[in-house]
């Protein structure tokens, strides 16, 4: 029988994030981001909902957007909030003079923290040790998490390593994006 295990993005953050900021700017947003409600109109597609009703394992970051994605799509089963599986901090931010939409500053700062052997070492030994977590569970059921698309993607590194293969991609790095692992053991 296989174990599954479904790797989920929060839903929409009701935040404004258009214009050029300032690196100052790109810090306060970040900080505002992580503080931010779901935006009331946020749901996730059908095809997810359908896919996690019959999960046994559900985990979440302790960030507000996770929080209240799993509340949507949990409901009031029993969940596991954990600071493993929150986003990873914007290392590095370079100090640049000059304003730049907020996805070339994301972008800066992730290719600053993969240019940095010792951040790339800590992202990926946390995935590794997320994906672990989750694959014990996944013995005992299917399993999701809600997370965020940075850290998601170093689990999602560490379950392939491991002899796990992405069996369904759903949507691309959006909200509620989401990809479902499987395992044949």
């Amino acid at each position: 029988m296989a174990s599954t295990i479904v790797l989920i993005r929060h839903g929409r953050v009701a935040i404004e994030s258009d214009g050029l900021f300032s690196r100052e700017d790109f810090l306060r947003f970040v900080e505002d981001y992580d503080a931010a409600p779901l935006c009331p109109d946020s749901r996730p597609a059908e095809k997810l909902t359908e896919r996690l009703r019959l999960a046994r394992g559900l985990f979440a970051s302790e960030l507000p957007r996770a929080r209240e994605s799993a509340r949507i799509l949990f409901l009031d089963r029993d969940v596991r909030y954990d600071a493993m599986f929150n986003e990873e901090p914007h290392h590095v931010v370079p100090r640049l003079q000059f304003r730049m939409p907020l996805l070339a500053w994301f972008a800066w700062s992730r290719v600053g923290e993969a240019m940095s052997p010792s951040l790339h070492r800590a992202v990926a030994a946390r995935g590794s040790i997320a994906a672990k977590r989750l694959i014990v569970e996944a013995h005992h059921g299917p399993t999701a998490l809600i997370g965020h698309g940075w850290v998601n993607r170093f689990i999602a590194r560490s379950l392939i390593e491991s002899g796990w293969r992405c069996s369904l991609r759903h949507g691309g790095s959006e909200p509620w994006f989401f990809r479902l692992f499987s395992s044949c053991e």
